[in-house]
């Protein structure tokens, strides 16, 4: 496998829960099965946010 540049994933997310890890991982995996990780990734939902949220987060999406 040939990658050229920085792999980007793109997840859209919605959840009632206040906080949530999203972890990423590239793997690449041969005929035989034989995988090797290629890159990874893990962002915290909660700090995404430049402001903390104000009142209930309930249901609400962050970017």
């Amino acid at each position: 496998m040939t990658i050229a540049g920085v792999p980007l994933v793109v997840v859209h997310l919605e959840s009632t829960a206040p906080d949530a890890d999203v972890c990423v991982t590239l793997v690449d995996v041969e005929p035989d099965g034989f995988a090797v990780p290629v890159a990874e990734g893990a962002v915290r939902t909660r700090y995404r946010s430049a402001a903390p949220p104000t009142g209930s987060s309930r249901g609400s999406r962050r970017r």
